[in-house]
């Protein structure tokens, strides 16, 4: 896996539970080795590391052009609806080159 391949942005709400944000990596962990490319977990809230700064890491460090945001909700809401939309579009505007 290559910063030439898209990265998987896997966001996911964030949780005070240990146990919670332990198996949420687990996930993101089997979906990479399941998809074959790079997965990046990452939290809108309550859980570092947050969406932003999840995708200043892929970009500037890794040199990541093509991202796949992949929101995991439970039920749409006010954060799939609104506040990951608005993080993303901030990126769009900071990563004009990234897609």
């Amino acid at each position: 896996m290559n910063g030439k391949q898209p990265t998987v942005l896997l966001i996911g709400h964030g949780s005070r539970d240990a146990a919670a944000i332990a198996e949420y990596h687990q996930f993101a962990a089997a979906l990479q080795e399941h998809l074959s490319l790079n997965v990046h977990a990452c939290f809108l809230e309550f859980t570092d590391p947050p969406i932003a700064k999840s995708i200043k890491t892929i970009v500037d460090s890794k040199g990541v052009t093509d991202i796949v945001a992949l929101p995991l909700f439970l039920g749409p809401a006010g954060h799939q609806k609104n506040d990951v939309p608005t993080t993303i579009n901030w990126a769009k505007e900071q990563y004009p080159h990234v897609t």
